[in-house]
Protein backbone atom coordinates (compact mmCIF):
# COMPACT_ATOMS: atom_id res chain seq x y z
CA UNK A 1 0.00 0.00 0.00
CA UNK A 2 1.55 3.66 -0.89
CA UNK A 3 1.18 6.52 0.76
CA UNK A 4 -1.51 8.48 -0.30
CA UNK A 5 -0.09 11.37 -2.90
CA UNK A 6 -2.22 14.55 -2.19
CA UNK A 7 -1.29 13.80 1.38
CA UNK A 8 2.24 13.18 0.45
CA UNK A 9 2.29 16.05 -1.44
CA UNK A 10 0.38 18.68 0.34
CA UNK A 11 1.87 17.53 4.31
CA UNK A 12 5.08 16.21 3.87
CA UNK A 13 7.14 17.47 0.77
CA UNK A 14 5.50 21.07 0.24
CA UNK A 15 6.02 21.97 3.81
CA UNK A 16 9.48 20.76 3.98
CA UNK A 17 10.88 22.57 0.97
CA UNK A 18 8.97 25.40 2.10
CA UNK A 19 10.59 25.50 5.48
CA UNK A 20 14.31 25.31 3.51
CA UNK A 21 13.44 27.79 0.72
CA UNK A 22 13.52 24.78 -2.09
CA UNK A 23 9.99 25.16 -2.86
CA UNK A 24 8.89 24.52 -6.19
CA UNK A 25 6.23 22.89 -8.20
CA UNK A 26 9.55 21.14 -10.49
CA UNK A 27 11.31 20.31 -7.42
CA UNK A 28 7.65 18.62 -5.58
CA UNK A 29 7.10 16.79 -9.23
CA UNK A 30 10.93 15.04 -9.43
CA UNK A 31 10.44 14.36 -5.18
CA UNK A 32 7.22 12.40 -6.34
CA UNK A 33 8.42 10.69 -8.63
CA UNK A 34 11.53 9.76 -6.84
CA UNK A 35 9.40 8.24 -3.64
CA UNK A 36 7.52 6.55 -6.38
CA UNK A 37 10.45 4.96 -8.56
CA UNK A 38 12.09 4.25 -5.38
CA UNK A 39 9.58 2.63 -2.92
CA UNK A 40 6.22 2.81 -4.49
CA UNK A 41 5.18 5.92 -3.08
CA UNK A 42 6.21 5.06 0.19
CA UNK A 43 5.33 0.97 0.57
CA UNK A 44 9.14 -0.11 1.38
CA UNK A 45 10.96 2.28 3.98
CA UNK A 46 14.04 0.29 4.00
CA UNK A 47 15.94 -1.60 1.54
CA UNK A 48 14.86 -5.45 3.25
CA UNK A 49 17.55 -7.29 2.32
CA UNK A 50 20.34 -5.28 3.84
CA UNK A 51 18.15 -3.31 6.60
CA UNK A 52 19.91 0.05 7.25
CA UNK A 53 23.35 -0.39 5.37
CA UNK A 54 21.38 0.33 2.06
CA UNK A 55 18.49 2.61 1.19
CA UNK A 56 16.52 3.99 3.86
CA UNK A 57 13.25 5.86 3.95
CA UNK A 58 10.81 6.95 1.13
CA UNK A 59 13.34 7.62 -1.16
CA UNK A 60 16.05 4.77 -0.36
CA UNK A 61 18.99 7.32 0.85
CA UNK A 62 21.98 5.43 1.73
CA UNK A 63 23.85 6.57 4.89
CA UNK A 64 26.85 7.60 3.18
CA UNK A 65 24.90 9.64 0.58
CA UNK A 66 23.03 11.38 3.70
CA UNK A 67 26.27 12.06 5.70
CA UNK A 68 27.67 13.47 2.29
CA UNK A 69 24.61 15.49 1.68
CA UNK A 70 24.27 16.74 5.21
CA UNK A 71 28.51 17.78 5.65
CA UNK A 72 27.87 19.88 2.18
CA UNK A 73 24.85 21.33 2.47
CA UNK A 74 23.66 21.45 5.96
CA UNK A 75 27.14 21.26 8.32
CA UNK A 76 28.71 24.11 6.13
CA UNK A 77 25.59 26.03 6.12
CA UNK A 78 24.33 27.69 9.53
CA UNK A 79 20.99 28.61 7.78
CA UNK A 80 20.29 25.69 6.31
CA UNK A 81 20.84 23.99 9.66
CA UNK A 82 19.09 26.52 11.52
CA UNK A 83 15.87 26.27 9.07
CA UNK A 84 16.38 22.09 9.43
CA UNK A 85 16.09 22.17 13.11
CA UNK A 86 13.31 24.36 13.15
CA UNK A 87 11.36 22.76 10.92
CA UNK A 88 12.28 19.18 12.03
CA UNK A 89 12.63 20.06 15.90
CA UNK A 90 16.55 18.13 16.39
CA UNK A 91 19.48 19.85 18.08
CA UNK A 92 21.83 18.07 16.37
CA UNK A 93 22.05 15.84 13.15
CA UNK A 94 20.12 12.62 12.76
CA UNK A 95 21.06 9.15 12.30
CA UNK A 96 20.68 8.42 8.93
CA UNK A 97 17.69 5.49 10.25
CA UNK A 98 15.36 8.30 10.76
CA UNK A 99 14.65 8.73 7.58
CA UNK A 100 12.83 5.60 7.79
CA UNK A 101 10.32 7.01 10.08
CA UNK A 102 10.86 10.99 9.79
CA UNK A 103 9.46 11.62 5.96
CA UNK A 104 10.12 15.51 6.41
CA UNK A 105 13.91 14.62 7.15
CA UNK A 106 13.71 12.24 4.54
CA UNK A 107 12.27 14.72 1.97
CA UNK A 108 14.69 17.54 3.02
CA UNK A 109 17.96 15.30 2.07
CA UNK A 110 16.78 14.07 -0.98
CA UNK A 111 15.87 17.75 -2.13
CA UNK A 112 19.30 18.82 -0.88
CA UNK A 113 21.15 16.02 -3.17
CA UNK A 114 19.33 16.95 -6.27
CA UNK A 115 20.22 20.98 -5.14
CA UNK A 116 24.46 19.82 -5.27
CA UNK A 117 23.71 19.41 -8.99
CA UNK A 118 24.51 22.29 -11.67
CA UNK A 119 21.86 21.22 -14.31
CA UNK A 120 18.56 23.07 -13.75
CA UNK A 121 15.76 20.68 -12.12
CA UNK A 122 13.26 19.43 -15.05
CA UNK A 123 10.05 20.92 -15.63
CA UNK A 124 7.32 19.03 -13.74
CA UNK A 125 5.25 17.30 -15.95
CA UNK A 126 8.00 16.28 -18.40
CA UNK A 127 8.07 12.65 -17.96
CA UNK A 128 10.88 11.74 -19.94
CA UNK A 129 13.45 14.40 -18.79
CA UNK A 130 12.51 13.77 -15.02
CA UNK A 131 13.01 10.21 -15.56
CA UNK A 132 16.46 11.03 -17.32
CA UNK A 133 17.47 13.73 -14.64
CA UNK A 134 16.69 10.60 -12.34
CA UNK A 135 18.33 8.26 -13.83
CA UNK A 136 21.45 10.12 -14.55
CA UNK A 137 22.13 12.32 -11.13
CA UNK A 138 19.68 9.49 -8.31
CA UNK A 139 19.65 6.27 -9.39
CA UNK A 140 22.77 6.77 -11.56
CA UNK A 141 24.01 4.97 -14.55
CA UNK A 142 25.19 2.08 -12.53
CA UNK A 143 22.08 1.34 -10.89
CA UNK A 144 19.18 -0.83 -11.86
CA UNK A 145 16.02 1.64 -12.22
CA UNK A 146 15.17 2.52 -15.89
CA UNK A 147 14.00 5.92 -17.17
CA UNK A 148 11.21 4.02 -18.69
CA UNK A 149 10.41 2.27 -14.75
CA UNK A 150 10.57 5.69 -13.42
CA UNK A 151 7.55 6.98 -16.26
CA UNK A 152 5.67 3.64 -15.80
CA UNK A 153 5.71 4.37 -11.55
CA UNK A 154 5.06 8.09 -12.15
CA UNK A 155 2.08 7.58 -14.26
CA UNK A 156 0.75 4.70 -12.03
CA UNK A 157 1.38 5.81 -8.50
CA UNK A 158 1.50 10.05 -8.59
CA UNK A 159 -2.11 10.49 -8.65
CA UNK A 160 -2.25 14.45 -7.15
Amino acid sequence: MAINCIQLRDVVIRPALQAIGYLSDDAVALLLGTCAQETQLGRYLIQASIGFKGGIGIYQIESPSYHDVWESCVENSPSMRAKIMIHLGYTGKPQPARMATDLALATIMCRLYYSRIKEPLPRAGDLPAMAAYYKRYYNTPKGKATEQQFIDNYTELVTC
